[in-house]
């Protein structure tokens, strides 16, 4: 079966790429080489397939549909989550 992880431990050569699906398993690729690192985690289950099966469109599109999230983003969203739900318990 196709994968977009098999994908992307084949394509990185230089580098770190983590990567979070929809059910919190996390998996990171590594290139031979040092390089940049990124991560990026997959609010939706078929997100990978749609990449896979056509990258140009479902990769650029997939911010904008809220089917992955930079992990920055992520963990930015987290604490303002955290933050909101510690204003409703104290009121």
């Amino acid at each position: 079966m196709l994968s977009l992880y098999g994908f992307i431990d084949k394509a990185i050569g230089k580098g770190r790429l983590t990567v979070e699906d929809a059910k919190g398993v996390t998996r990171e690729f590594g290139g031979k080489e040092p390089g940049p690192e990124a991560a990026i985690r997959f609010t939706s289950s078929t997100a990978p397939l749609k990449i896979l099966i056509n990258p140009e469109l479902n990769a650029a599109t997939a911010p904008i549909t809220r089917n992955y999230i930079e992990a920055e983003e992520a963990r930015i969203a987290e604490r303002e989550k955290e933050f909101l739900e510690r204003v409703v318990a104290s009121a």
